[in-house]
């Protein structure tokens, strides 16, 4: 059984790391997975940076969201 998944900085959100963990995840038990979806980027991002990295996880977490785990 999987308990849990750790990534860092969200990377399991990123579309070929996201079809393998729910490729493993589903012969391991898994049931859910954390969608981290917050607003906002950290300060030190330049702004045009925190744009993109803003569009680029809106649209991750969009797709992993109408990916079920089931």
């Amino acid at each position: 059984m999987l308990d849990h998944v750790n990534t860092h900085k969200h990377f399991h959100l990123h579309p070929i790391v996201l079809d393998l963990i729910l490729t493993i995840g589903r012969e391991y038990g898994m049931k859910a997975m954390r969608l981290p979806c917050e607003t906002g980027a950290p300060f030190w991002l330049k702004p045009w940076i925190a744009r993109v990295r803003a569009k680029l996880v809106r649209a991750w977490c969009a797709r992993a969201s109408r990916t079920t785990i089931m």
